[in-house]
Parts: structure tokens; sequence; C-alpha cells
């Protein structure tokens, strides 16, 4: 095993720090700092890393890393699966023409909410009425809904 990160810890203002130097390549270090209670600092899941030889052959490294990192990269791409849903299964922008700068912005900003409820609804089994319900058929569920509320609105 490599030397692959390093803990420091502070105190400032009465306030426990924990920074952490991460270097996972020979080109790429990462910094975090943290609250002394964030996680542990202690051992955590190896990162895969995977690399070509000269020949082009695919060879795996395990690089320890702290299990505050672990967790931290296990959570951290929730935001990734969220723009993924907005731009490519939702995908508004591509739908729309959104040519205007103003409406394109309006139109990222109807995504952001429809995949937000979306989400929320899905997390509190909102949705046990439609099984796997995707993004694209939850912003139609929700259009329509919408659309009858405003009617009445209108009486």
């Amino acid at each position: 095993s490599y030397w692959t990160h390093i803990v420091l810890k502070a105190t400032h203002e009465e306030i426990k720090l924990v920074a952490i130097g991460y270097r996972y390549s020979s080109r790429k270090t990462l910094h975090f700092i943290m609250t002394e209670d964030a996680g542990s600092t202690t051992a955590g899941e190896c990162y895969e890393m995977k690399f070509a030889d000269t020949h082009g052959n695919v060879h795996i490294r395990y690089v320890d890393r702290p299990e505050v990192i672990s967790h931290f990269f296990t959570k951290s791409n929730c935001v990734d699966k969220h723009n993924q849903a907005r731009q490519y299964e939702l995908a508004l922008e591509k739908r729309w023409k959104t040519d205007d700068v103003y409406f394109r912005l309006s139109t990222t900003m109807v995504g952001f909410s429809v995949t937000d409820t979306w989400k929320l609804a899905s997390h509190h089994k909102l949705l046990n009425r439609y099984k796997e319900t995707t993004v694209k058929q939850f912003g139609g569920i929700l259009s329509k809904q919408l659309m009858v509320y405003a009617k009445k609105l209108d009486r």
C-alpha cells in the first residue's frame, strides 16, 4: 500500500476541524476540510483505480482512503443522478425549442422542479399507485394535475 492520505487536526474558535489530503494518482490530490464529527478517519473502503499499461492492458490498484472519504464518494453521485434524470430522461431542453436564453433558463427551472418533486414523491413512497414511475411519466402526471387545478381556479 502507498501513502495515499494525510489527516491534520486543528481547533479554530473552539471548533474541532479535520483536514484530509487524499492522493489516488500521481496527478490528482483532493482536499477535504470538515468538523471532527463528520466521520471517521480510520480505514474505509478502498478506491478501485483502473489504469492501462503501455500495452493497453487494464490494471487495478486498490487505494486506501479514510472512511469519511469513502462515505462521501458513495453519496456524492446523487447530484449526477439528479442531473441525468433532468437532462436525459425528462429532457425538456431537447423537446422544447429553447433558443431564447430566458426561456431556456425557465425550462431548466421547470426541469429542476419536476425532478425534485419526482425524487421527493419517490422518497416518501407517494408513487405506490404508479409503480416504477419514470421522471418523464411523472412530469406528464404533474402537468395534467396542474392544468386540472388551473381550470378549477378559473371558475
